[in-house]
């Protein structure tokens, strides 16, 4: 593992695995663009994978659309937003959350990892995603998502 994909920190072999080919495409450059990346070379996370168009505004500012929101996160969620936008998510401050991410790592320019727990049909679990910007130069047109889930935490209403 290089010096980069250490300082990411990521737990899943899935997310590591993801993050190592996309530093295999993006070769000496920032980062790899659309072009260079195909959905089928890695099956291993398909289902958990979206991808994130960054729409720049007129007004200013970004706007970000799901070009893929992976089946598995689907099926997971309950909710398809390909198609849709960040603002479409239900729930205002997980919106904004996801929209404060997206646009930090447009800033930035440079793969992030992102890790939080969740509450869903009575348990906990933790879940670990790898942000991976697409594009040109230095400009990122697209965000390559990769989601893991971790083991189920034993349920603790202290933790609600």
């Amino acid at each position: 593992m290089n010096d980069e994909a250490a300082a990411l920190g990521l737990v899943d072999d899935r997310l590591r695995r993801l993050h190592a080919y996309w530093l295999e495409r993006r070769g000496n450059r920032s980062m790899p663009s659309r072009a260079d990346i195909d959905p089928l070379d890695f099956p291993y996370i398909l289902g958990w994978v979206m991808l994130v168009d960054v729409e720049p505004q007129e007004q200013g500012g970004l706007r970000f659309r799901y070009r893929l929101h992976g089946a598995n996160v689907v099926e997971h969620s309950g909710l398809d937003l390909t198609g849709r936008y960040t603002e479409d998510f239900p729930g205002a401050e997980f919106a904004a959350a996801l929209k404060e991410s997206y646009t930090n790592l447009v800033q930035g320019g440079v793969p992030r990892r992102s890790q939080r727990r969740e509450y869903y049909d009575d348990r906990y679990y933790d879940l670990e995603a790898v942000l991976l910007p697409l594009g040109e130069a230095e400009t990122v047109r697209m965000i390559l998502v990769g989601l893991a889930f971790g083991p189920w935490i034993p349920d603790d209403n202290s933790l609600k």
